[in-house]
């Protein structure tokens, strides 16, 4: 989480776009390849800026919820239509954003899906606030026994 947050510290900068993150009491640590997953959460950091208005918030959360570590991006946006929601984790989805399309070729969201996937868990987005959309990636959180994630 923290090399993500680094690695898009400067474009929020430049969009004046404040990176909050929210953190629990215990630290979260998972077993996993920490380029892949890391990748993951650039992909969602990045988005979440792209689509938030210059001057917004987005929020990062790393969390234990049951058997999972869930980090969770809080974008500043305009939503996503509930029933396109899950269209976004596809190969090539885009341009069925509310507002206007930002470009981009539609592999980072199925990208952040395969990782979640290969390491136990999953992404998905969902709206629990009156602005924006929260995207999730869990990862399964591994006891000591666990065999190792899947290859990609």
């Amino acid at each position: 989480v923290q090399d993500a947050y680094d690695e898009v510290w400067a474009a929020a900068h430049a969009r004046n776009i404040d990176i909050q993150t929210k953190t629990t009491d215990e630290v979260c640590t998972v077993s996993g390849d920490r380029q892949l997953l890391a990748r993951a959460i650039i992909n969602l950091l990045s988005n979440a800026i792209k689509f938030s208005p210059t001057g917004s918030t987005v929020e990062l959360t790393c969390e234990h919820i049951d058997e999972n570590t869930v980090v969770s991006v809080l974008d500043s946006g305009p939503g996503v239509e509930p029933e396109r929601r899950a269209e976004l984790f596809r190969r090539f989805s885009r341009a069925i954003h509310r507002g206007k399309d930002p470009g981009g070729a539609g592999l980072g969201l199925a990208f952040v899906r395969v990782v979640a996937e290969k390491h136990g868990g999953k992404a998905w987005a969902d709206h629990d606030r009156d602005v924006g959309t929260v995207f999730r990636l869990s990862v399964h959180t591994p006891t000591e026994n666990a065999p190792p994630p899947q290859k990609l």
